[in-house]
């Protein structure tokens, strides 16, 4: 990875696509184990509150996965609505294919129902996909690294059919919160320590998203933007003091 993926012409959620998907596919063999450290084990429960407020349009429901990496938000969807038909998108062919082992091994084991969800590699930006064909689109832990998200949520609004849904979750710091100078610390100290330790590996991957977390708006300033964008009814619901959030807007009828 090179050196300057953080800079001041490059800050979180400013960097090069290609850096990006440099930066995933080198740090993919430990994505579960890395999600894990960041959300103290909370991520499954807040991919679960995402996976519930799914809305389905025209049933068993088509949903699709933006930033997919390695499945885990696919997997929360099928347990709630396990006949419906998946798509996850992601840029790094490395957590694409830790996904496709997963979900298969999910299906050999009896813990999802078939089909198997279908994987893509590109670009969210610029899917190969048809227009008004999701009754939900997702994006878990990944807004917070697009560049151009403007652009995303035409895309997205493109995909969508009409009164469908678009649901984003991410983690925050609220500098405002009694728990920002640890919540500082666990993301700025703790984490790139224990990704070196643990890891073996260069910190500058966890320090970027470490750094990005810290950067990224609060959801009041997403929902202005997705309305801003052209979705209506947003709104979104906080989880775990404040940590984490989902957030939701529909394409208008």
């Amino acid at each position: 990875m090179t050196p300057d993926v953080l800079s001041p012409e490059n800050p979180p959620g400013q960097v090069d696509l290609n850096k990006i998907e440099n930066m995933f596919s080198e740090i993919s063999p430990n994505y579960d184990l890395l999600n894990s450290v960041m959300s103290l084990g909370r991520h499954g429960f807040w991919r679960d509150c995402l996976s519930r407020r799914l809305l389905i349009k025209n049933p068993p429901g088509h949903f699709l996965d933006l930033a997919t990496g390695t499945g885990d938000q696919l997997l929360s969807i099928k347990k709630f609505h396990p006949k419906s038909l998946l798509f996850g998108l992601d840029l790094a062919q490395s957590m694409l294919d830790l996904a496709k082992e997963k979900l298969q091994n999910a299906i050999n084991n009896s813990a999802i129902l078939e089909p198997m969800p279908t994987l893509i590699l590109g670009d969210a930006i610029k899917p190969k996909l048809p227009a008004q064909s999701f009754d939900s689109i997702t994006v878990s832990f990944g807004l917070r690294n697009v560049k151009a998200k403007k652009a995303l949520y035409e895309s997205v609004l493109n995909l969508l059919v009409p009164g469908a849904r678009f649901l984003v979750l991410e983690v925050f710091f609220d500098p405002r919160s009694l728990l920002a100078p640890a919540h500082r610390w666990y993301l700025k100290k703790a984490i790139p320590f224990m990704a070196g330790q643990l890891f073996q590996s260069s910190t500058e991957a966890y320090e970027y998203l470490a750094d990005s977390v810290l950067q990224f708006p609060h959801p009041e300033r997403v929902i202005d933007d997705l309305l801003e964008a052209g979705f209506v009814r947003c709104d979104y619901q906080t989880y775990t003091f404040g940590v984490a959030a989902v957030i939701w807007g529909h394409k208008p009828l």
